[in-house]
């Protein structure tokens, strides 16, 4: 999305704003939250890590733990895919 792109005028020294337009087909959503699917396959990675810390840790609090941060990370990459489905309807 492209929030403001400068244009300079020569003859009357100003600069004016353009906003992008963007065009969305029916069933299309238009999403820009690149850094919100970088951020959720980083969640992803982190997800098995914990499985991998559950299943080294047998019983205790690393299983526990392992299995919590687990159930955690898949909840925020959910939530991640759902504010950018919302952000892209609301273009």
């Amino acid at each position: 999305m492209v929030v403001g792109l400068g244009i300079l005028n020569t003859e009357s020294m100003y600069v004016t704003l353009l906003s992008s337009i963007e065009v969305c087909d029916i069933g299309v959503v238009q999403m820009n939250n690149v850094s919100n699917w970088i951020m959720g396959g980083i969640m992803l990675v982190l997800a098995v890590g914990g499985l991998f810390v559950a299943s080294v840790a047998g019983h205790g609090f690393g299983y526990w733990g392992g299995l919590l941060f687990f159930a955690f990370s898949i909840w925020f990459i959910f939530r991640l895919i759902q504010v950018s489905f919302d952000d892209g309807k609301a273009e």
